[in-house]
């Protein structure tokens, strides 16, 4: 149970380390850029934190900072004007599709990944013998295999066997 509450409390610590830096990078960033030039696309470097915030907090998070950085990015064009006010909203709203793009093909290419780590562990075993297939594509006994492989596996025992063997502790 201790060991339980120390990673969930680990985790939580770990996205709090994560708002932080995505929120003080993102600082950084509109500092950069207010004092460059209007001429240099300095916003489009607003992506890194969106990106970051989908792939290590969630699509939720990454979402929500596409909208408050472009907010915030629409409060910068009012604070200091260069544009009239329809280019500083078309501007907003160019931003806002980029940075929910940005966060939706993050979600994507991270839900994508998830599936490919599933998929590369799975084990294909012969239907006749139970000879598992492995990666250079020989076989070995089941038996051997987990032998050799003993982190992937643990022991259970199925209802089934436990009335046949215990039937005393089935009851």
């Amino acid at each position: 149970y201790s060991g339980a509450a120390n990673h969930s409390e680990h985790r939580y610590m770990s996205k709090v380390r994560w708002w932080v830096l995505l929120l003080c990078l993102s600082v950084v960033l509109f500092v950069l850029d207010y004092i460059t030039p209007p001429l240099v696309e300095f916003p489009t470097t607003l992506v890194i934190p969106i990106l970051l915030a989908t792939w290590f907090l969630g699509f939720l998070p990454g979402i929500g900072f596409a909208i408050l950085l472009a907010f915030v990015r629409l409060v910068m064009e009012f604070w200091e004007p260069t544009f009239t006010p329809i280019v500083g909203s078309v501007n907003t709203g160019i931003h806002l599709m980029v940075f929910i793009l940005t966060a939706v093909l993050t979600h994507r290419i991270k839900t994508q990944q998830n599936r490919v780590s599933v998929l590369e562990s799975v084990l294909p075993i012969c239907l006749y013998c139970k000879n598992i297939r492995t990666q250079d594509g020989t076989w070995h006994e089941l038996e051997s295999y987990i032998s050799a492989h003993p982190e992937g596996f643990s022991h259970g025992m199925c209802e089934a066997c436990k009335a046949k063997h215990y039937p005393d502790l089935s009851a």
